[in-house]
């Protein structure tokens, strides 16, 4: 019996997956005229909403970029804050990501919150923003997590598992002696959003799709087709 046999659900992967069900929950009444000029607010109403209804990690986002050759990667990401500048989010800069978005410094951020049916994509460019802003938001992170953003090498091999949980406990007291240390390659970013698209879904499956778009400062707003 071969690994892929071995895994193999009865009746193969492709019956199972179209089998399973989406959106089952309650989906909100949303129209076109419901949403206003500005879509920050529109942003603003859907996360609160998100958070209000106990929505699992609503401020939870796929970060999506690409490198100078143009291969896309993605990831999940934390939301750390939003304001009418951008949507803020950290790493380290030395993980793939940090170096992706210095090559092309432009990326995409989806939120998916299957408990409303609702998505929104957010497109724009980023900016790395300076070492106060940086540290500000490393020195926010719990202890544990600023500790392991001074030992990790992000997306590097983990060659010794032993060593670095050795390594992990010392950082660990460290953090604790020092409590303003920040690691120097720490970076928070700002995505300055150049395009939204709010995608709301519907029983009969004509799912809502309110795209905003720059236009001479401004923002241009128009329904897509599902």
């Amino acid at each position: 019996m071969t690994d892929d046999a071995a895994v193999e659900p009865s009746g193969g992967w492709r019956k199972l997956l179209r089998g399973l069900p989406v959106l089952q929950s309650e989906l909100p009444e949303t129209e076109l005229g419901d949403f206003p000029a500005e879509p920050l607010i529109a942003f603003l109403d859907w996360l609160g909403d998100a958070i209000d209804r106990g929505f699992a990690a609503p401020h939870a986002m796929t970060l999506a970029t690409s490198d100078g050759e143009g291969t896309a990667d993605a990831r999940v990401l934390i939301l750390k804050d939003v304001d009418a500048r951008g949507l803020y989010f950290a790493s380290d800069r030395r993980s793939s990501k940090g170096r992706q978005l210095r090559q092309a410094p432009a990326a995409a951020l989806t939120f998916f919150w299957p408990e409303g049916g609702r998505q929104v994509r957010v497109r724009g460019r980023v900016t790395e923003l300076d070492d106060e802003a940086s540290a500000a938001d490393f020195l926010e992170r719990p202890a544990e997590s600023r500790a392991l953003a001074l030992v990790a090498r992000q997306d590097e091999e983990l060659v010794d598992p032993a060593a670095f949980a050795t390594e992990m406990q010392r950082m660990e007291g460290r953090v604790r002696r020092e409590p303003e240390l920040v690691a120097e390659h720490w970076r928070a970013y700002r995505l300055e959003p150049e395009a939204w698209e709010f995608w709301q879904a519907r029983p009969d499956r004509v799912q809502l799709r309110v795209e905003y778009t720059r236009a001479a400062g401004n923002w241009d707003r128009r329904q897509l087709q599902p």
